[in-house]
């Protein structure tokens, strides 16, 4: 509970506004216990903005979603309205003014559904304190899996429930004496970091994240791998980093008392390190520059011990790249690769044998119907409604940090490479190379995600489109190590 407390303090401290408190976190109003009084049931009453969903269209951010509100919201409504993140879902927002009435409020929600494009506005109504937007929807688990009965999306740690994956790290605990991912280097290659207290502590990136041996490969002049938040050219993702790396090694949030908890993100391997590297702007790649800079980020993360690469980008193939990861799985790397979205093609680098392709899947362990699916996909992993760290910014440079849910493989990958750190934390990398050679240490964790008792099987998956099955960590623990290849 320390690190969330921090986190609002920081936020009401930068913010100095109650509705960016509301906001930024999503979380809910939560009353005490005692009987309220007349002011405090009048302050339910009052609306502190107006709740706005916009849908941007496939392939489009969360990020893109808002600075479209950042840009048209002062058109409509006048300079001295904002824009913040509001809810737990991406596509949510808050639109505020400073001391505005009731009547201002509801005379701006009228302005909004009147001006605002049709085809990008969802909803719009008047939000309150006590309340998450209204509009929100959160899926559950279906009869097929009675043991995670009243699951639901908004318990931000649904997919590490649905995973098993407290299981899998009490296993790891009492059989290795050892946290989940200990020991096991992950090369992150992304769009790099931005400030978050997700993966930060005390204004510093977490002792788990490797900041002073990460590189950028982007701007040549900046040492480390900072997300420069380029909003300008080919389908860019600022951001992006910061989510992905959030889902893997931010530490565990509060525990779950009730279904009204505060937003939060806990990764699925706190315990492994995590090396960052700046090779891209966009998780979309078909420039050959573009993917040269990421091949020689997975040569950098090779160099630097790394024994699991997380890729959640897609694009053409390209020798370059394809050297880089026979190169890594050469050296006992685990490569996994996002499988990308809207495209009748499999997309690269996930379409290489060398690398495991995650493709994303639902609480319902269904398959996400705007995925990419193919025989190449080597299992199913939470991609849909996945809680992570995302930063925001104002035209007028201000961030602002929100932890909230999200959609693609480029979930899903980080996911899975976190599992393979775990995985690689309890059997040993170095009793693995010894029993197999280090060269096929990929070829045994594949082999064990696809035997019949290294994953979960769903009625919705289908192997021929959606890999073996949904990951489950625990079965992937208890998964017999094959004789041989």
């Amino acid at each position: 509970m320390t690190k969330r407390i921090a986190t609002w303090k920081w936020i009401w401290q930068m913010s100095g506004s109650a509705s960016i408190l509301f906001g930024c976190l999503s979380c809910k109003y939560i009353a005490d216990s005692s009987i309220p009084s007349d002011s405090h049931l009048q302050s339910l009453k009052k609306a502190i903005g107006i709740a706005v969903s916009v849908d941007m269209g496939p392939g489009k951010t969360a990020v893109m979603a808002y600075q479209y509100l950042d840009q048209a919201i002062p058109d409509v409504l006048g300079d001295d309205w904002h824009v913040d993140p509001f809810g737990s879902f991406r596509r949510g927002f808050l639109v505020s003014k400073k001391g505005a009435s009731q009547d201002q409020l509801e005379g701006a929600l009228l302005k909004i559904r009147e001006k605002l494009n049709p085809a990008n506005l969802k909803a719009s109504e008047l939000a309150y304190h006590h309340q998450l937007a209204s509009f929100e929807t959160f899926s559950s688990v279906t009869e097929e899996f009675p043991e995670y009965a009243g699951l639901s999306t908004k318990n931000p740690e649904w997919h590490l429930t649905f995973m098993d994956v407290f299981k899998a790290w009490d296993k790891l605990k009492s059989e290795k004496g050892k946290l989940p991912g200990e020991g096991v280097l992950i090369g992150q290659i992304d769009t790099g970091l931005l400030p978050h207290p997700e993966i930060q502590v005390e204004g510093n990136f977490s002792p788990q994240i490797l900041w002073d041996s990460s590189k950028n490969f982007v701007e040549k002049n900046v040492s480390h791998a900072v997300d420069a938040y380029v909003t300008e050219g080919d389908k860019p993702v600022p951001s992006h980093g910061t989510a992905t790396a959030s889902v893997i090694v931010s530490p565990r949030g509060q525990d779950l008392s009730n279904e009204d908890a505060q937003s939060f993100v806990t990764g699925i391997a706190p315990g492994a390190k995590l090396l960052p590297m700046r090779a891209t702007t966009s998780a979309v790649l078909m420039g050959v520059g573009k993917l040269l800079e990421v091949a020689n980020a997975v040569g950098e993360v090779r160099r630097q011990g790394a024994k699991v690469i997380s890729l959640s980008l897609a694009g053409r193939p390209d020798p370059f790249l394809w050297a880089a990861i026979r190169n890594a799985v050469a050296d006992g790397i685990i490569v996994v690769a996002a499988g990308g979205a809207n495209s009748k093609i499999q997309p690269w680098p996930g379409q290489f044998s060398e690398t495991i392709l995650a493709t994303a899947g639902t609480i319902q362990c269904a398959p996400w119907e705007d995925a990419t699916f193919s025989p190449s996909v080597d299992l199913t992993v939470p991609g849909v409604d996945v809680w992570h760290a995302t930063t925001y910014k104002r035209r007028n440079g201000e961030m602002l940090w929100a932890s909230r849910r999200g959609i693609g493989t480029s979930f899903s990958a980080p996911l899975l490479a976190g599992a393979a750190a775990i995985w690689l934390s309890y059997h040993g990398w170095e009793n693995l190379a010894t029993r197999y050679g280090k060269g096929n240490i990929y070829k045994v964790f594949r082999k064990v995600i696809e035997s019949p008792e290294g994953h979960r099987t769903c009625k919705s998956l289908d192997p021929k489109k959606h890999g073996a099955g949904y990951l489950n960590v625990m079965k992937l623990l208890t998964a017999p190590l094959p004789r041989k290849l």
